[in-house]
């Protein structure tokens, strides 16, 4: 049985009121959802959770607070969306006491009634969230859930427990194609996983070649890990490079500097 507490501002504020494209999509006005959650209707609450999450900005304790309000509302009423989105801020701490085992309860209900994100938030958590003690049988198992073609990083995650051999047996083919289709759709964590796969050996100049296009892609997408990766390519660049191999390794570790690396930067500074 789950159990709550929340804010008592939070719950004595619920009447407040916003406009939102949210709201317009569910063909009600937000003040029309607000009344509609304190009538009883939990999609309404969702509705009005997600907008306080995610679309008032710059958030504030106070909208945190009101987001996770409604959303307990919508769970507690039987809302799924609302349970994964109350679920998320108890895993950060949003509006609410962080609580990691309430997040992972709420989240995993939420996945079992279908709300994929919920699958694709407890399953990295699973893999990631307690490093000394990761459940990679859970991990496999909600990652299986929500890998589709709009969830990227459930994909890559997926793929990375396939090709090592995480939660499940170790299917090196069936982990490389998932891995590409993450770092095709945009999860740069993936394109630098397949980088540092087909880069393992310097002295292989097409491999190496294709592990420096993996990373680059990663970089295009933000991912500054993949960047400090593609510079540390560049630092053989006499094996795959047609221009300045000192410039691109400049290029990559300033760009990865700049996303918050810092031995991107201790790299760049002793260039």
């Amino acid at each position: 049985m789950l159990k709550f507490a929340l804010p008592l501002i939070a719950l004595a504020q619920l009447s407040l009121g916003g406009l939102s494209a949210l709201a317009q999509q569910a063909e009600r006005s937000m003040e029309e959802l607000e009344q509609d959650c304190m009538e009883g209707d939990a999609e309404a609450c969702g509705f009005v959770g997600y907008y306080y999450a995610r679309e008032v900005t710059p958030s504030t304790d106070e909208t945190d607070e009101l987001s996770t309000a409604y959303y307990f509302a919508g769970c507690t009423t039987g809302d799924f969306y609302s349970c994964a989105g109350l679920g998320e801020a108890y895993l950060e701490g949003r509006g609410i006491d962080q609580d990691r085992i309430q997040a992972l309860d709420l989240l995993d209900v939420a996945c079992d009634e279908g709300i994929l994100g919920a699958c694709e938030i407890s399953g990295y958590e699973y893999a990631n969230g307690d490093p000394d003690n990761p459940d990679f049988r859970l991990a496999y198992e909600r990652m299986s859930m929500a890998c589709s073609d709009t969830r990227p990083r459930a994909c890559g995650e997926l793929g990375r427990f396939m090709f090592n051999g995480q939660g499940t047996s170790r299917d090196l083919e069936g982990g490389m194609d998932l891995l590409e289709q993450a770092c095709d759709g945009g999860y740069g964590e993936s394109c630098k996983n397949l980088s540092l796969i087909y880069g393992g050996d310097y002295n292989k100049p097409e491999d190496m070649r294709t592990a420096f296009t993996y990373a680059q892609m990663g970089c295009e997408v933000g991912h500054a890990d993949s960047c400090e990766r593609a510079g540390d390519i560049a630092r053989h660049g006499n094996l795959i490079l047609d221009e300045n191999s000192t410039a691109v390794m400049a290029r990559y570790y300033d760009m990865a500097c700049e996303g918050g690396l810092w031995t991107a930067c201790a790299k760049l500074e002793s260039e």
